[in-house]
């Protein structure tokens, strides 16, 4: 275990094989573009809503996650 530690990539990036590599990959595009999809169809939290939630879970509150609300996506 410590000599796998001691043998890592200084960035910490664990190796991965060329499979785990492009099935990463693959996901990493469907969720970018699932993403997208939820912008194009107006599926938005506003900043200043998401940045509240945030600072309640950091404060130990209970999280209520802000609804997304359609909207016309600005352009």
């Amino acid at each position: 275990m410590i000599m796998q530690f001691l043998q890592r990539d200084p960035s910490g990036a664990l190796p991965e094989t060329e499979a785990e590599k492009l099935a990463r990959v693959a996901y990493e595009r469907a969720l970018i573009e699932e993403a997208r999809a939820d912008l194009d169809a107006g599926r938005v939290v506003r900043g200043d809503e998401a940045e509240a939630a945030l600072e309640a879970f950091v404060r130990g509150e209970p999280l209520q996650i802000p609804d997304a609300k359609a909207s016309p996506r600005p352009r």
